[in-house]
């Protein structure tokens, strides 16, 4: 299990970072690309479109917003680890996920857009130096470091495998 010692994160982001262990992060990102793409591609047709409540999302949303989250973390590890450093605001989920009807999305194509910008991860994180990693930036008022962004893109979707696997299936 992953447990930073000097890491800079809000607390919430632990439900995500207490999932992994403490490996380079483009590693653990290519490792975990193929994990997600095989749980996903396993759903059955008929369960895209359920939620297991009213009000909760459907699997078809849950895995648009790890993609959008992905899109989101991305450009905030790129900005602070170029030393970019101006606070950027958060983003409201359930903003992003009622602008889209995903009833009729294809599943593959969430799939594709999921492996795309999961490769784009894997790309800037293979690539980020030491120094870049420990950077501190803030969004959403939280401080958080650029290595805790790449544990963070690792534990999130886990973190909704695992409520799937709970709630959904």
């Amino acid at each position: 299990m992953y447990k930073p010692e000097l890491e800079e994160f809000a607390p919430y982001y632990s439900t995500y970072i207490d999932l992994l262990e403490d490996k380079p992060i483009a590693d653990l990102l290519e490792e975990h690309l193929e994990e997600n793409i095989a749980f996903f591609s396993e759903i059955e047709d008929d369960s895209w479109n359920y939620a297991y409540r009213d009000k909760k999302w459907t699997i078809k949303q849950v895995l648009a917003h790890i993609v959008d989250t992905e899109w989101i973390f991305n450009a905030r590890a790129k900005r602070f680890s170029r030393g970019d450093l101006t606070p950027l605001p958060g983003y409201d989920q359930d903003l992003y996920i009622s602008k889209v009807n995903y009833t009729n999305y294809n599943p593959e194509e969430l799939l594709d857009e999921f492996y795309f910008v999961r490769k784009a991860s894997i790309q800037m994180f293979s690539n980020l130096t030491d120094k870049q990693l420990q950077i501190v930036g803030n969004a959403d008022g939280k401080d958080l470091s650029v290595r805790a962004i790449g544990f963070i893109l690792l534990g999130h979707p886990l973190h909704h495998i695992k409520i799937i696997k709970q709630k959904y299936l």
